[in-house]
Formats: C-alpha cells, sequence, structure tokens
C-alpha cells in the first residue's frame, strides 16, 4: 500500500467518524424530543427532582442554585413554582461540574465553591 492509499484510508477513517458522531449526536437529539413531548408543559420542583433523580428534595427546594434556571425564570400555576419543560429538559443534563456556567447563563450568584469544581 503507498502513501497515496494510506492517506484516502485515512480520510475515509476520519469521515466515518464524524458520521458516527452525527448519528449518536441525532440519536440523543430524538431521545430529547421524545422525552420532551411526554412532559407536561409545566413541571413542578417535585416533579422535576423526581426525573432528575440524584439529590433529596428538600436540599433541592432550600437551594435555589440546584434547581431548574438555578431558582429563577419561573412562573407560578396554581400557586406552585413552576418552570417550563424546554427548561427543565436543559437542567436534566446539568451536574456540579457545569453549574457554574449554566449558573452564568441565568445571571444566578450560586457558591464559589461550584466555580472550583468546574475547573
Amino acid at each position: 500500500m503507498n502513501a497515496e492509499e494510506k492517506t484516502i484510508i485515512q480520510g475515509i477513517k476520519l469521515e466515518l467518524s464524524l458520521l458516527n458522531q452525527q448519528i449518536s449526536q441525532r440519536e440523543i437529539d430524538d431521545e430529547r424530543q421524545k422525552l420532551l413531548k411526554e412532559l407536561p408543559e409545566w413541571i413542578n420542583i417535585d416533579l422535576a427532582a423526581s426525573l432528575k433523580g440524584g439529590g433529596s428534595l428538600d436540599t433541592i427546594k432550600t437551594r435555589y442554585y440546584y434547581q431548574p434556571c438555578c431558582g429563577l425564570n419561573y412562573k407560578y400555576v396554581h400557586g406552585r413554582k413552576c418552570w417550563h419543560r424546554d427548561k427543565i429538559l436543559e437542567w436534566l443534563f446539568i451536574t456540579d461540574e457545569k453549574l457554574w456556567e449554566y449558573a452564568q447563563k441565568y445571571k444566578a450568584s450560586i457558591p464559589e465553591k461550584f466555580k472550583e469544581i468546574a475547573a
């Protein structure tokens, strides 16, 4: 096999790798869209916490920075603090490592320890 053939094969491998990444991203996007359609329009903290899992409901209720949009961008629906399902879907994928950047997006103040965790 000569150098030109090796270059062609490497190019094909790169293209296949890129296609594989696009397919994976498409599958993730499709799953998110499916989940989005299944969720109610407005979601309270109880349902949001149960969807996300991992944390104590009491902790999420008392520490606003663990809430969707870091406790911001909510509306009251039937007297309860709720977030639109689009915001919940975004929040479901936020871990502590991503919390600092997420809080910056919403201009929320959160403890400095999350800045260190994100580094």
